[in-house]
């Protein structure tokens, strides 16, 4: 006999883990793990995303509680810069979110690999906007540079 764990969270989970390589991060967890955290946490709010075969899409977080002040100085006012310029992302504001991206990577430069930072707000203009609604973008891309259809960037609507 052979035993197989399938299911969403096993979906959502294995999806997460490839998308560290993406993301620049070691630990990407979904907003159910973090809403069932029991204690506080370090973590930066990095992107809505929508993985292939779930329906809802979800907000993922790296995990940053290894840093000390000695490894990342700046941590908590980069992760706030850098939250604010994912709600300008998500709510469009361009030109709001690559000010605060820029904050971010300016007293963190580590942290520029992530999607949705300045390049992707850069990307995105309102002349790329999806018309009526929410739009979606590639999220990963296989080695040939083309989107890979296993995980999807949702923006918010606008």
């Amino acid at each position: 006999m052979e035993y197989t764990a399938i299911g969403n969270n096993v979906n959502l989970a294995a999806r997460l883990e490839s998308a560290n390589k993406y993301y620049g991060t070691a630990v990407l967890l979904a907003q159910t793990t973090v809403d069932g955290l029991k204690s506080s946490a370090v973590l930066r709010q990095l992107d809505l995303i929508q993985a292939k075969g779930i329906s809802q899409p979800t907000w993922v977080y790296e995990s940053l509680g290894h840093h000390t002040a000695a490894t990342f100085p700046k941590l908590a006012p980069v992760i706030k810069a850098y939250e604010a310029g994912v709600d300008c992302y998500q709510r469009r504001d361009w030109t709001g979110g690559l000010a605060h991206f820029a904050a971010a990577l300016e007293m963190a430069p580590r942290i520029g690999r992530h999607a949705s930072s300045s390049t992707a707000a850069a990307t995105f203009t309102p002349a790329h906007r999806t018309r009526g609604g929410t739009g979606s973008g590639s999220c990963r891309r296989n080695s040939a540079g083309s989107p890979s259809p296993r995980l999807r960037r949702v923006r918010g609507e606008g």
